[in-house]
């Protein structure tokens, strides 16, 4: 056993936390939102300093990640009423430990919660962006877009650079079904009033 006194241990550095970890967390919580009906509680084991943080810090510094950004944007999840999002999508293929895998290009949940829908999706695709066609029974007549996108997979925020990956925020007019252009690699919140 160490003295109190004794000088603290070097750090391991800790891996970046990248837009390819917003993208998997963004789907992990759109499967959650999913299956709402048979889960009661899911939440990140740790916030800081770990892999998948939320955070990251260092002495007084602190910096966003954007699995941060992620769980910010899908909190308007919380407490709302799922309501039922069917995908059609085509499959993407990916390289998995040396082997190949598929998975859907988009996927997603909804809610609504206040008379406001909201849709989140991601777009897995690195390259491409999808065009994403919404059909709501209703008109909602504006959206608001949040979107977490960057052409680097690897891109992360730093001390240094902490708005790297950050979401941009846009106003859409919509009328009846619509057409959304989802970004490669993007990480999209939708929320319209009904």
């Amino acid at each position: 056993m160490a003295p109190a006194d004794a000088r603290p241990q070097p750090r391991l550095p800790l891996a970046a936390e990248t837009l390819r970890d917003a993208l998997v967390a963004a789907i992990t919580l759109d499967t959650f939102n999913r299956h709402a009906d048979k889960l009661a509680m899911c939440n990140i084991a740790q916030v800081a300093n770990v892999l998948q943080a939320m955070i990251i810090t260092e002495g007084e510094r602190l910096v966003l990640t954007p699995t941060y950004h992620v769980f910010d944007l899908y909190q308007v999840h919380q407490g709302a009423k799922a309501v039922r999002l069917t995908v059609e999508s085509p499959e993407v293929s990916v390289a998995m430990g040396g082997q190949r895998a598929s998975l859907p290009e988009i996927a997603g949940s909804a809610s609504v919660k206040d008379g406001v829908l909201t849709i989140s999706f991601v777009n897995v695709h690195a390259t491409f962006p999808a065009e994403v066609t919404i059909d709501v029974r209703g008109e909602p007549c504006e959206v608001r877009a949040s979107v977490l996108t960057h052409e680097d997979l690897a891109a992360h925020n730093t001390f240094d650079e902490p708005e790297v990956l950050r979401p941009a925020q846009r106003e859409l007019r919509i009328t009846g079904g619509w057409t959304y252009e989802c970004p490669p690699a993007s990480v999209n919140v939708l929320r319209a009033r009904l």
